[in-house]
């Protein structure tokens, strides 16, 4: 097996019921290095009973919908445990996404994989295109650099917010660019 540093990425996004320390997922999307991807709405376990009206309006996601079109928690969990397998997953938001992913995944009675952030995935990105004679310092302003452009573009992009497949499209979307600068 490779060393976790050459292992491929997979970047995620979840959605979840709100901010507090009680919330759960309600959809989760990945999308692979390749550029494929998966999303899934998440039907809410019985004992999940974290919902707040301000997340509602800000994902538009609604138990009614979650009840109706969400999968089993288990299930989902499942699907992204094999497509985690041999890739280290990224995330833009780490500490959430870890205890959701990790609420998800006990679902299914599974370990939580490490969610390391996204900026991993950039540094391996652009770091063929740095210019090794330069000190240090000034490598890392100029990836600084890349990273800050390539953001501000990827926000220009019209696209939903605040959903989990747009959302993990647009991390892919900003390593992909930085991979070809």
């Amino acid at each position: 097996m490779p060393s976790a540093a050459a292992l491929p990425f997979l970047f995620i996004d979840i959605e979840a019921t709100s901010l507090h320390p009680d919330s759960t997922p309600i959809e989760i999307a990945w999308v692979t290095e390749e550029g494929d991807a998966e999303s899934y709405l998440i039907r809410p376990q019985p004992h999940w009973t974290d919902w707040s009206v301000a997340a509602q309006r800000l994902h538009g996601l609604t138990p009614a919908l979650l009840s109706r079109d969400g999968m089993a928690a288990g299930d989902v969990a499942a699907r992204f445990a094999r497509a985690a397998r041999g890739r280290q997953v990224v995330s833009d938001a780490v500490a959430f996404d870890t205890a959701w992913l990790g609420a998800l995944c006990q679902s299914a009675g599974l370990d939580t994989p490490p969610v390391l952030p996204v900026q991993v995935a950039y540094a391996r990105a652009f770091r063929p295109r740095l210019d090794a004679t330069l000190p240090y310092a000034a490598q890392a302003e100029r990836a600084l650099e890349w990273v800050k452009e390539t953001e501000r573009r990827e926000q220009m992009r019209r696209r939903v917010r605040h959903r989990a497949l747009t959302d993990a499209q647009g991390l892919h979307w900003i390593w992909h660019e930085l991979a070809r600068a």
